[in-house]
């Protein structure tokens, strides 16, 4: 976002060059445009920025303006030629910072070049061809729902179509945004809301997917906290607000964190190794590893939480639209606390000493990016924290895959006594018990794993086959889901879904997932 802050200046110095240029630098139209492509008031500022494109198509301003707007819009190509234009008309003028944008502008049109397009009511999808079209339809059903609840919570409902693309792989996420791979990897970054549109990483591109339709709404939460505080929200704000929301679509916003979250957050607060508001700063894909992004995501969702309980429901609103005005993000916040902001931030602290975490607190599970050429190890059996554990579910493995069940029993059940409630053990171990036509062990099993890890893929899969064979139809449809949330590709979530649609008559996701099941499968 800030790069779009830059832009201001850098139309001054250059508007400084020359004649023609200056006359645009002075004209407070071209400011006012500017200064509306830069907050996102993108329906106020096209017919400015058009009529400065036609009256001076010579002046490299206006060439930038209308290279911003079109890129702002979505027009890649003719975005690139004229941010082109404006490079050649400005010279040795050129600020690096035009130069920048026109290189991710490329990119962007090099990278979506041959993506097909699902339109909706207010989300057009766009996606690289092949199996990422499975998830088209569920992006638009999800960000609608999203659109709905934070849009009355938040008291905005953008008034113009928002673009969503799909990106393959990691690489891609780098090449459109200012990101490097090393950065998104190391922090877990696998989405963005930028350059007015929402921007995420297909779950294809990691070993088990990632909450995908979360991510979504946390990043049209983004897209509303931006245009309504005219871009003037800092990071941390910004970032608690949008984990606040991101579950908002599906239920009731805030929520419970994860087990593993809460006793990081716990374990880091007692000992005063909080990540702090300035180091959150430009971005919390500049941290150095998930686990402290992990940490720095959870202690924002308990400042804006603690905010909005404190100060009572609007409070949030009420510091974002100071902001828009103009105040400072701890004035702001302050204000609407009814107490400095270091008397805010210490009783937060004092609350999160206190915090209850989970009793069950599972695995921090960092997200793992597929490699190209590597064989992904779904075992995990080097992650579950205990020696024991990991030798018992090895072993478990290789009898697993020589047939020899009983044994393979054995050994899972060894290494779940060890470490208790691992999803992924769990799910092993539920998943023998259900071949071996026992689902009320197969539910039994995997029951304690769900609470440690509610949103984990292959728990809630296996709970939804498990009670499907024990003819409960009805009441697996909220794990399969959960497990669709996490990793829409494994086509026995789409087929477990097809089962479950086809007995409640929902015919509209009946056929979505029939088709993927058929796909995924091959067929």
């Amino acid at each position: 976002m800030r790069l779009r802050a830059r832009i201001l200046s850098a139309t001054v110095m250059v508007a400084a060059s020359g004649d023609a240029s200056a006359r645009a630098g002075d004209d407070d139209k071209a400011v006012r445009a500017l200064a509306m492509l830069d907050q996102w008031q993108i329906g106020a500022a096209r017919p400015i920025v058009s009529a400065i494109v036609r009256d001076r198509p010579d002046d490299p301003v206006a060439s930038y303006l209308g290279g911003y707007q079109a890129f702002l819009d979505g027009d890649y190509g003719r975005a690139e030629g004229l941010l082109e234009r404006a490079l050649g008309q400005a010279r040795e003028h050129t600020p690096a910072s035009w130069r920048t944008l026109q290189s991710i502008v490329s990119a962007t049109a090099d990278v979506t070049r041959s993506f097909a397009e699902l339109d909706g009511e207010h989300f057009t999808v766009r996606y690289p061809r092949g199996s990422e079209e499975i998830l088209a339809p569920w992006v638009l059903e999800a960000l609608e729902a999203a659109r709905q609840n934070i849009g009355k919570d938040l008291g905005f409902f953008p008034d113009e179509k928002i673009r969503v693309e799909i990106y393959r792989e990691t690489d891609d996420l780098a090449r459109v945004s200012t990101l490097t791979k090393k950065e998104i990897e190391a922090s877990g970054t696998i989405a963005l809301c930028k350059w007015n549109r929402l921007m995420i990483t297909s779950p294809a591109a990691l070993v088990r997917g990632y909450g995908w339709m979360d991510t979504l709404a946390h990043e049209y939460t983004h897209f509303v906290v931006t245009a309504r505080s005219k871009n003037t929200v800092p990071i941390w704000f910004h970032e608690g607000i949008a984990k606040y929301f991101e579950r908002r679509w599906r239920g009731p916003a805030g929520g419970a964190l994860p087990g593993a979250l809460e006793h990081l957050l716990k374990r880091a607060s007692e000992r005063g190794h909080l990540v702090t508001f300035d180091e959150m700063h430009p971005s919390m894909a500049k941290l150095p590893t998930q686990e402290k992004a992990a940490l720095a995501f959870a202690e924002v969702f308990t400042a804006v939480e603690f905010l909005e309980k404190s100060a009572g429901p609007g409070a949030i609103t009420r510091a974002i639209d100071r902001m828009a005005t103009g105040t400072d993000d701890r004035r702001a916040v302050g204000q609407v606390f009814g107490a400095p902001f270091s008397e805010f931030e210490r009783q937060w602290k004092k609350a999160l000493l206190v915090r209850k975490a989970a009793a069950h607190e599972g695995p921090l599970e960092s997200l793992r990016f597929r490699r190209r050429g590597k064989k992904d190890d779904d075992e995990d059996v080097g992650r579950l924290g205990d020696k024991a554990a990991e030798r018992h579910a090895r072993l478990g493995g290789m009898l697993r895959a020589r047939g020899r069940i009983p044994s393979a029993l054995i050994e899972y059940r060894r290494a779940l006594s060890a470490a208790p409630g691992h999803p992924h053990v769990a799910a092993k171990l539920a998943r023998l018990e259900l071949d071996l036509g026992k689902p009320a062990d197969a539910i039994r099993t995997i029951a304690p794993a769900l609470e440690a890890m509610p949103e984990a893929s292959s728990p809630n899969l296996t709970m939804g086959e498990a009670l499907i064979a024990s003819g409960e139809l009805g009441k697996a449809r909220p794990f399969f889901e959960a497990a669709l949330r996490q990793n829409p590709f494994d086509p026995a979530v789409h087929c477990g879904l097809e089962r479950v649609y086809g007995a409640l008559g929902d015919a509209p996701r009946l056929a979505r997932t029939a088709a993927a099941c058929k796909r995924l499968r091959g067929g």
